[in-house]
């Protein structure tokens, strides 16, 4: 049962990772799509193969465990992830308004490297015990 439940949690990742990505409309590109679908998928994988109730294999008490978990774990990593305001262009600025605005953009620097270090970090430890849950699973 390990093949079919890695193919459709793949399947399921993908197209809510799609949609998740396609919802954020953010310019640019987009370096931690790659982190957001392995989150997704280990989510979605660990939540399929141990919510998963007896029944038959299409029904939807089936699949509902994995659409659930991946759904909640694509809103739970969009909610965390941190916001760009949009910045307004002033032809004119004076000095006091200049070192003000470069005061503020250092101190936005400081705290998106600490939210880059604190995601990082809850990305690497949610990664490490999705991959632990899922072994468990198999193994007991």
């Amino acid at each position: 049962m390990v093949v079919p439940d890695l193919i459709f949690s793949l399947f399921v990742a993908l197209v809510i990772g799609v949609v998740f990505a396609g919802i954020i409309l953010r310019k640019g590109p987009r370096r931690g799509f790659f982190w957001f679908f392995l989150l997704i998928f280990l989510a979605i994988f660990a939540a399929g193969i141990w919510g998963k109730p007896l029944g038959a294999p299409l029904s939807a008490d089936n699949w509902l465990p994995f659409v659930a978990a991946g759904v909640l774990m694509a809103l739970l990593l969009t909610f965390l992830a941190p916001r760009y305001p949009k910045v307004k262009r002033d032809a004119q600025l004076d000095r006091a308004r200049t070192m003000a605005i470069l005061d503020k953009i250092e101190r936005d620097k400081k705290i998106a490297a600490l939210a880059y270090i604190s995601l990082s970090l809850f990305s690497r430890v949610a990664i490490i015990v999705l991959v632990a849950v899922i072994i468990a699973r198999y193994l007991l």
